[in-house]
């Protein structure tokens, strides 16, 4: 579970430019899934200098899942020990 100064430190980064996303913790809470995956990948084309935002609706789940994970292996985020429980 994440904590609150980890939270403002994500609703803050979201909240400012170039993301400017006006939001709150409970607005964050409501966010639908598909959203969230937008978001996320939104955050880490940026990280990885992509100009042309990707529309998830228009790749495949699995395109998105595989592009997802690489860009996060590439910035050497651990993975969830437990896969199958998320």
């Amino acid at each position: 579970m994440a904590s609150a100064k980890s939270l403002r430190t994500v609703l803050d980064g979201l909240n400012s430019p170039p993301f400017n996303q006006n939001l709150t913790l409970v607005k964050l809470d409501s966010i639908t899934p598909e959203r969230l995956l937008q978001t996320t990948s939104d955050v880490l084309g940026w990280i990885q200098g992509i100009q042309e935002q990707i529309n998830v609706r228009e790749e495949s789940a699995d395109e998105t899942a595989i592009r997802l994970l690489n860009a996060l292996r590439i910035l050497k985020y651990p993975p969830p020990r437990d896969i199958e429980r998320m």
